[in-house]
């Protein structure tokens, strides 16, 4: 027994229209569900991005504190 999600592919391409109709649908959903890059972000994803910012900074300073304890003189 097969558990597949929607049609099968080889009767989904059997026809160009059922192909072009198959993409469109992939299309749309793309579409709807990747957010605009136009779209405004709110104060609460502002500050974890800057927090994100401020914690790869000290991770960054910690490993150049490391690389310069570990240079042989």
């Amino acid at each position: 027994m097969r558990l597949m999600f929607g049609p099968r592919i080889t009767t989904v391409f059997a026809s160009r229209w059922k192909a072009l109709w198959w993409a469109g649908g992939i299309m749309l959903t793309a579409y709807c569900t990747i957010p605009s890059a136009d779209e405004p972000t709110s104060a609460a994803d502002q500050a974890a991005a800057a927090q994100a910012a401020k914690q790869i900074d000290n991770l960054n300073s910690n490993l150049a504190s490391l690389n310069e304890q570990s240079t042989p003189d």
